[in-house]
């Protein structure tokens, strides 16, 4: 039979009587102390044991919630290695709206950091950064010299329409399925 709070309470102050010299007030201030630090314990794992995570009693700062390891979702205290989409789906959010709705950095990864640190050695012995510079080096280039050229393709493209008076929509070159 399980042992109540205050029987787990005595044994700890009587073992430690045993060992220091203790007055009375001392042993019952002692045993006030241990009991409540047990209940708090209790109702943690009462907490935990109904599957909220001790929602009620730990309350969770968001940046604590992104650990080596895991992230604990704070809509439903669930850990992972990766807030999902699809996760944040069932909850009817986006990713934006939750770092929003709790206080997070909008650059911050919902992923554990470990795997945040494995992405970045990977991304860095790919090369990918550098790549990245370079595609978006093209990339200005491309649109520079499309609206540089009155009437081109890109700058048409870029503005909706194509011919020269803009108001004409754009034309498709393969027809749409009849429905």
């Amino acid at each position: 039979m399980p042992k109540s709070l205050v029987e787990m309470a005595s044994e700890i102050i009587t073992a430690q009587a045993s060992h220091t010299l203790m007055s009375s007030e001392d042993i019952s201030e002692g045993i006030r102390k241990v009991f409540d630090v047990l209940q708090n314990l209790q109702a943690i794992e009462a907490g935990m044991a109904n599957g909220n995570g001790g929602e009620g009693t730990m309350v969770l700062k968001p940046l604590d919630s992104i650990q080596r390891n895991r992230v604990i979702c704070l809509e439903c205290h669930k850990d992972f290695k990766l807030l999902s989409n699809r996760h944040l789906a069932l909850h009817s959010m986006t990713s934006r709206d939750y770092k929003i709705k709790y206080g997070l950095p909008l650059r911050q990864p919902l992923s554990a950091k470990s795997l945040t640190q494995t992405r970045r050695r990977i991304a860095r012995e790919k090369g990918l950064g550098a790549k990245l510079v370079a595609y978006r080096r093209r990339q200005k280039k491309t649109i520079g010299m499309g609206s540089a050229r009155r009437g081109s393709r890109t700058g048409a493209c870029l503005g909706g329409f194509v011919g020269g008076h803009g108001n004409e929509p754009r034309r498709r070159s393969r027809a749409l399925p009849t429905q």
